[in-house]
C-alpha cells in the first residue's frame, strides 16, 4: 500500500512504461521508415537503419535489466547524435522535420532523466541548429530546388510521427502527473487521520502523566501529614525539628509534581514560580507572625527539567530553611539570582541578612547541600560577612 501511494514509485515506473513503449515504437517505425526510404531509392535508409538497430539494442537492454536509466540515457544521447550527424553530414534535404525531433528528444529527456539532462539537450539542439541555418541550410534548399529531392510524403510521414511522439510524450507525462495528485491527496488523507490518531493518543498520555503527578503529590502529602502526627509524639525539640526538616524535604518534591500537573507542557518546569511557592511554604513553616521576610528573585532559568529541578529544589529548601533557621532571627531579607552561562551552565548567588554562628561541626544540612551540588556537577563557595552568601556554578543536567 505504501509503495502505490508514493508518487516517486509511480513516477519510476512511469518513466520505465514510457521507455519500453517508446522503445517499441522506435522499432517499429524506424524500421517500417528504413525499408520504405530503401524501396525508395533514398539514402535516408542509412540513417534509420541505423536508429532501429539502437532500437532494437535499447529495447534488450530494458527487458533485461527492468531498468529505465540505461535506455533513457542510450536513447536520449542516440537520438541526439543521430539527428546532429543527419543535419551536418546530409546536403540532400532541407531538414525540415529535424527540429521536431529534437523536440521529441527534449521531451523524453526531461521527463525519464531529469531537468539538467534536458536543458542540455536543448541547448545542443539549439547549438546545431544555428550553426545549420548559418552554414548549410541555403545550399541544401538551392540542392532541393534543383533536384527536387525532397518527398513530400515523406515529410508528412515523418511530421505525422514526430507529432505523434510529442503527444503520446504529453499524454504519459500529464497520466503520471494525475496519478501522482490523486494519490498525494489520498496519502495527505491518510497522514492527517494518522495525526488525528497521534494527536489524541497525545492528549490521552498527557493527562494520564498529570493525573499521575497529581497522584504522586497526593501520597506524599499523605507522608506528610503522616509524619507530622508522628512529630506530636517526639519527646525533645530536636527530634521534633529533624522531623520538620525531613516534611519539608518531602514538600519540596511535592510541589514539584504539582507544578507538573497544573501546566502544559509536561517536560519542563517553570524555575521562578516554584520557587516563589517553595519559599513561601518555607517561610509559613519556619517564620512567626512577627517576623517579615522579603524574598527577592532574579532568575534567568526559565525552564528547566525533573532531572535537574529535584536536587535544585531540594538544594533552595535547605539555603532557605537553614537561614530561616539558623540566621534570621527577627526580620530579613533573602536574595536569589540565578543568571545564565555559555553551554547550559548557571550561577546561583544565594544571600540572607542573617548572623550565623559558627559551629566547628558540619551539620547534616551542610552535608547535604554539598551532596546536592555535586549532583548538579557544580562547586559551592560560602561567604560570611553581613550575612551568609553561596557563590554556586551548576549545569543544567537534563
Amino acid at each position: 500500500m505504501k509503495d502505490k501511494l508514493n508518487p516517486y514509485n509511480h513516477y519510476q515506473q512511469a518513466r520505465y512504461t514510457l521507455s519500453l513503449w517508446v522503445s517499441y515504437l522506435l522499432v517499429g517505425t524506424l524500421g517500417f521508415s528504413a525499408l520504405l526510404f530503401y524501396s525508395l531509392k533514398m539514402t535516408d535508409y542509412i540513417q534509420y537503419s541505423i536508429g532501429f538497430g539502437l532500437a532494437v539494442i535499447n529495447l534488450w537492454i530494458l527487458i533485461k535489466t527492468k531498468k529505465y536509466e540505461i535506455a533513457a540515457y542510450f536513447i536520449s544521447s542516440g537520438s541526439f547524435l543521430l539527428l546532429t550527424l543527419s543535419i551536418i553530414l546530409d546536403h540532400t534535404v532541407v531538414h525540415l522535420i529535424e527540429p521536431l525531433w529534437f523536440v521529441c528528444a527534449i521531451i523524453y529527456s526531461y521527463f525519464t532523466i531529469g531537468k539538467w539532462w534536458g536543458i542540455l539537450q536543448s541547448v545542443g539542439a539549439i547549438g546545431v541548429l544555428i550553426f545549420y541555418y548559418n552554414t548549410s541550410f541555403y545550399s541544401n534548399l538551392e540542392f532541393v530546388l534543383q533536384n527536387k529531392s525532397n518527398n513530400p510524403i515523406i515529410m508528412t510521414v515523418e511530421a505525422f510521427l514526430c507529432f505523434f511522439f510529442i503527444g503520446f510524450f504529453t499524454v504519459r507525462f500529464l497520466k503520471a502527473i494525475h496519478f501522482a495528485e490523486k494519490n498525494y491527496f489520498k496519502a495527505n488523507d491518510e497522514l492527517n487521520i494518522q495525526l488525528q490518531n497521534v494527536s489524541l493518543q497525545n492528549d490521552e498520555n498527557a493527562f494520564l502523566i498529570k493525573e499521575i503527578h497529581h497522584r504522586v503529590k497526593n501520597n506524599l502529602q499523605i507522608i506528610v501529614s503522616m509524619l507530622r502526627l508522628q512529630s506530636y509524639e517526639m519527646k525533645t525539640d530536636e527530634a521534633k525539628q529533624n522531623f520538620e526538616e525531613a516534611i519539608n524535604r518531602i514538600m519540596s518534591m511535592a510541589l514539584i509534581h504539582q507544578k507538573m500537573y497544573e501546566q502544559k507542557n509536561l517536560q519542563y518546569i517553570d524555575v521562578k514560580s516554584y520557587l516563589q511557592d517553595l519559599i513561601h511554604d518555607l517561610i509559613r513553616n519556619y517564620s512567626t507572625q512577627e517576623q517579615k521576610i522579603n524574598v527577592h528573585i532574579q532568575n534567568e532559568m526559565e525552564q528547566i527539567g525533573l532531572k535537574t529541578i529535584v536536587p535544585l529544589g531540594l538544594l533552595m529548601s535547605e539555603l532557605v530553611s537553614n537561614s530561616l533557621k539558623h540566621a534570621i532571627t527577627h526580620d530579613g531579607t533573602i536574595s536569589i539570582q540565578i543568571k545564565r552561562n555559555p553551554h547550559h551552565q548557571y550561577t546561583l548567588l544565594y544571600a540572607d541578612s542573617g548572623k550565623w554562628k559558627e559551629n566547628s561541626k558540619k551539620g547534616f544540612g551542610l552535608e547535604m547541600i554539598d551532596t546536592l551540588v555535586e549532583q548538579l556537577e557544580g562547586s559551592i563557595e560560602r561567604e560570611n560577612t553581613n550575612g551568609t552568601i553561596y557563590h554556586i556554578e551548576f549545569k543544567d543536567i537534563d
